[in-house]
């Protein structure tokens, strides 16, 4: 079985318990009561609204959709928008959950897999030839409104990079209220093995020249959906 690099665990448990000490008191009492876990700075049963208005204000087109069924709808509404012909989707499960194979029969889209067991040229040619990504995010933090993902062999980095259009789909249970509380989840949901790789999605990308000309794009997707499903 493969082995956790050193001092990756106690990295964030460090960041943890660094976290735990500097964190301030927050009012327990009143109208705008605040919880009391750490680095958590938003109120409760109000994550995906605030997430939605911060993704939207960093430049993600956030949205919510109430069940697994309508998340076809939206994947159809984008790929339509922006004339996408051939979705490339990680092989992590995604495409069957929300039925998305549906998707041909509805408009004729094509879905290709990341596949991890074709030659490195071949999945590197598909990817740099890419219009756009479609993804599964592992959290997605309110008070920031960034998407995070974590990657593996059946999900490239490629897919949510390359493509002009970035498509991640994360239910409401994933939701998170702050990046401190991101080492702690981390550890929780992975105490085997940490992943080698975790993205933090704030918007399109973004880059700005010596006279400060701001161009959308350059590094990554100019468009970037995050489609919030209501969990069972």
């Amino acid at each position: 079985m493969e082995k956790e690099p050193e001092g990756r665990v106690e990295f964030l448990q460090r960041v943890c318990g660094a976290v735990a000490r500097r964190a301030p008191e927050r009012p327990t009492s009143g109208p705008s009561k605040i919880t009391g876990e750490v680095g958590r700075s938003v109120r409760d049963g109000q994550l995906a609204d605030i997430f939605v208005g911060n993704a939207r204000a960093a430049g993600i087109d956030a949205r919510i959709v109430s069940t697994r069924t309508m998340v076809v709808d939206a994947v159809n509404e984008i790929t339509r928008t922006y004339s996408v012909r051939t979705l490339h989707a990680w092989n992590d499960g995604t495409v069957e959950r929300y039925g998305l194979e549906s998707l041909a029969e509805m408009s004729g889209l094509e879905i290709q897999r990341w596949n991890p067991e074709q030659p490195e040229e071949s999945r590197k040619a598909a990817a740099f030839g890419m219009q756009c990504g479609l993804t599964s995010a592992d959290y997605a933090i309110a008070e920031t409104g960034s998407l995070v993902l974590t990657t593996s062999r059946e999900k490239g980095r490629s897919v949510s990079l390359l493509g002009d259009v970035h498509i991640a789909i994360v239910e409401t249970d994933r939701l998170i209220p702050d990046l401190y509380d991101l080492p702690q989840r981390l550890l929780k949901d992975h105490p085997a093995l940490l992943p080698s790789n975790v993205t933090i999605i704030s918007g399109p990308s973004k880059t700005a020249d010596i006279e400060l000309q701001m161009v959308v794009g350059v590094h990554g997707p100019r468009h970037v959906f995050a489609i919030l499903v209501q969990s069972d």
